[in-house]
């Protein structure tokens, strides 16, 4: 693919699917201090309901609730809670409870950008909203996960709110997935998304990083393999790969206990004692840390009772 035909600047939005958005939103808003979530029903018809096997009501009623996020506002978070039982997110809410369910896409001809999805991934369902755009959703076999594309038209009200700067919400940096094979997944988001790729990079973190796993220090090291992809209009946003060793850790706990997939949305920061306060207020010791001082703090906060899987923060350099 062409950079010039990459579907990656056109990335846009992180949806996550709950049971109860009214208090997914309020904890939402609590840890990620800065989210304004704005709020909506949505009804719409599903053009292919036989797609997952079962036969969908039509319409499909969803509670929608959105707040931007980034420097800018120009990223967004979505909350959905479906009100009947569609097989494509009520489906989801009831096997997993709610979490993170797929990053999204708003492209200019849907067409054009479907059809660079459909030679490496699968339709999986198309729904049409109210308001008169289509959402097409993608089953990415190299990622574990669904991909959106849709041609809604931008949302001015989001736009025109960013995070108040120093906020946490104004920091939103990557999406992560959790994969089997790293190298098919880093050519699946090179040659289909068409991201600009780092090098990859095997990583040993271990006693010396002071990794810790649920709050336990580990007593030897972790390997893990790591790509990262630009994202986003101005390629400031990042998709992170990581292949973890399968051995007791809890990278690898995901890809057993769900197999591949998004695990986690990440926010690199200033100041990490600061803006990590409401994540450690809740008294969850991080399902992973490691703190170098002067190099590097990142722990992966567990918000899954929150319905909100799993949330990185990061700080890098010498205040870290």
């Amino acid at each position: 693919m062409k950079n010039t035909d990459a579907l990656a600047p056109f990335f846009y939005n992180v949806t996550y699917v709950v049971t109860d958005i009214g208090q997914a939103a309020d904890r939402f808003s609590f840890l990620i201090p800065g989210t304004r979530f704005t709020t909506a029903r949505i009804t719409p018809k599903c053009i292919a309901p036989e797609i997952f096997g079962t036969r969908s009501p039509q319409p499909v009623r969803l509670e929608c609730a959105m707040a931007p996020v980034g420097p800018r506002g120009e990223y967004e978070v979505r909350l959905l809670q479906p009100l009947d039982d569609d097989p494509i997110f009520h489906r989801f809410a009831t096997k997993t409870g709610g979490g993170l369910h797929h990053i999204a896409f708003r492209v200019p001809d849907l067409e054009t950008a479907a059809k660079r999805l459909a030679g490496k991934s699968s339709l999986a369902a198309e729904i049409r909203i109210e308001e008169g755009y289509r959402c097409l959703y993608f089953r990415c076999e190299a990622l574990g996960a669904l991909i959106e594309l849709n041609d809604r038209p931008a949302v001015r009200s989001l736009q025109a709110q960013p995070p108040a700067e120093k906020l946490l919400a104004s920091y939103f940096t990557q999406v992560a997935y959790i994969v089997n094979d790293i190298g098919s997944a880093r050519s699946w988001v090179e040659n289909v998304l068409g991201c600009e790729i780092a090098a990859a990079r095997d990583i040993v973190q271990g006693p010396s990083w002071n990794l810790k796993f649920r709050g336990r220090p580990a007593a030897r090291d972790f390997g893990i393999k790591m790509v990262i992809g630009k994202l986003g209009p101005d390629r400031q946003a990042q998709i992170e790969l990581l292949e973890p060793e399968r051995n007791d850790n809890v990278l690898a706990e995901f890809l057993h206990d769900h197999g591949p997939g998004l695990n986690h949305v990440a926010f690199m920061v200033p100041d990490y004692n600061t803006l990590t306060a409401p994540l450690r207020s809740t008294g969850v010791p991080p399902l992973k840390e490691i703190h170098v001082p002067g190099t590097v703090h990142s722990s992966y906060f567990d918000c899954s009772q929150e319905e909100l899987a799993t949330i990185e923060v990061f700080e890098t350099g010498p205040h870290a």
